[in-house]
């Protein structure tokens, strides 16, 4: 991605850009945010679908390291546990963004099951829509490679 983590990192500070990168099949609506821009403590309540089911999600903001590093929690939500961390590390003129996702189903040993690999492949799915995305949005700003 071009541009430094001090360009790019603000887009990720409106809780509102979240809809953009965010496939359309989700029906992705956030319904509260405690704080914009974003910072250590924000509370982000949504709505999405997964599979035609509503989900209701609360995320906490636990970690805000701008412009470098977030990490955001589910607080209640479709996991039993969801960690999401964003990195944006500087290379020769540009950024390199990366999300890593720690996450475990409630089912138990049934999470484990194939149930897991349709999981991971949805998640698949949304993060590489979120990256075409991110794409797409920088490079209408002039950030692009």
């Amino acid at each position: 991605m071009g541009g430094s983590p001090e360009d790019v990192f603000p887009f990720f500070a409106s809780p509102r850009n979240l809809e953009r990168l965010t496939p359309p099949f989700l029906q992705f609506n956030i319904r509260r945010v405690t704080s914009d821009p974003i910072r250590t403590g924000t509370i982000l309540d949504y709505t999405l679908q997964l599979h035609h089911v509503p989900v209701f999600w609360r995320t906490r903001i636990d970690e805000w390291k701008p412009p470098f590093t977030f990490v955001d929690r589910q607080q209640l939500g479709p996991f039993r546990r969801w960690h999401h961390r964003h990195d944006f590390t500087k290379k020769d003129t540009g950024t390199v963004i990366r999300d890593t996702v720690n996450y475990e189903l409630y089912l138990g040993p049934l999470g484990r099951s194939p149930l897991f690999g349709w999981v991971h492949g949805d998640l698949q799915k949304i993060f590489a829509y979120r990256q075409e995305q991110v794409r797409v949005v920088f490079d209408s700003m002039g950030f692009g490679d």
